[in-house]
């Protein structure tokens, strides 16, 4: 994974594993952040970022430093909606513009949040979960069918095509990779997903997206709370170490929803759809990260 840099290569171990990424994602690197010159705003150029993005091709990359080292920011588009399974596969959608392959990916991850609640209900169910979570588990993968099939129909009329969703069938597993899991599609990617829901519903110049967003909104809430409430059960399976790499998870989770949020969105997408601008997302991001994530984080650790 050269980016055309001495040092500028991202961690192999790290390259191309876990869910594929739809929207942004971080990869560490072997060097430092300066091994990759980026420019004054830390921007790589397009073909480091085709390089050290993969497996998908970015629209933006670049390049930051935190306490736990550098790293290589990817932002594949905005789109922060559904709980991914593990295993998804990367979709292949068309459009004749942003907005129309927007509303297409939107709809894949809607679709392939259907079995990522199906197979969570699976798993609390193997591991002796209480039956509310899951119920509601079973409840949101239905609500998911919804949210899918509205989505689609919003793709479509705007000329998009929507692939279908597969991802690979996985056994039930151990109950830290499903408190990881849990903390980081739920906890923060739905929890952060209905925050931008809301604001779609409210503000997108096309009424149509206005009102199914409005009900998406209401159920992702919903989903969201149920996310903290495993999150709370599974805390009790853990000992004090587990716990402590699911804080971190979660806390690497956030950082990289704020890397990819200061990308400003394209236009038609933010006007047509509603989706948050890049001052809208950050402040949304930051009044979470105060008001819960670093609350809860406190409590865990």
């Amino acid at each position: 994974m050269d980016a055309g840099a001495s040092g500028c290569t991202v961690k192999k171990a790290d390259a191309g594993v876990g869910i594929i990424p739809l929207c942004n994602a971080s990869f560490p690197l072997e060097g430092p952040a300066s091994a990759c010159h980026p420019d004054d705003a830390g921007t790589l150029t397009q073909e480091q970022c085709n390089a050290l993005c993969t497996p998908r091709v970015p629209v933006s990359c670049s390049v930051s430093e935190s306490a736990s080292g550098s790293y290589v920011d990817c932002y594949y588009g905005p789109c922060v909606t559904g709980r991914r399974p593990e295993g998804l596969a990367n979709p292949e959608t068309s459009g004749p513009d942003a907005a129309a392959r927007f509303l297409a990916e939107t709809a894949y991850l809607e679709a392939a949040s259907v079995e990522a609640f199906e197979r969570l209900a699976r798993e609390l169910e193997a591991h002796g979960a209480p039956r509310r979570l899951r119920t509601a588990s079973r409840k949101a993968a239905r609500d998911e069918i919804r949210h899918a099939r509205a989505i689609t129909r919003l793709a479509k009329r705007a000329g998009a095509t929507v692939p279908p969703c597969h991802s690979n069938p996985v056994g039930v597993r151990p109950l830290e990779e499903m408190a990881v899991e849990n903390v980081v599609e739920g906890c923060v990617r739905e929890t952060f997903g209905a925050a931008v829901a809301i604001l779609q519903s409210e503000q997108a110049s096309d009424a149509h997206v206005r009102r199914a967003m409005k009900t998406i909104a209401r159920d992702e809430m919903r989903h969201a709370q149920l996310s903290w409430a495993i999150a709370k059960w599974l805390e009790t399976k853990l000992d004090a170490r587990a716990r402590a790499r699911v804080s971190r998870a979660r806390s690497e989770a956030v950082e990289a929803l704020v890397r990819g949020a200061r990308h400003e969105p394209d236009a038609g997408v933010v006007q047509r759809l509603g989706i948050p601008s890049a001052a809208q997302a950050l402040a949304a991001l930051h009044e979470l990260r105060a008001s819960l994530w670093s609350v809860s984080a406190a409590r865990l650790c």
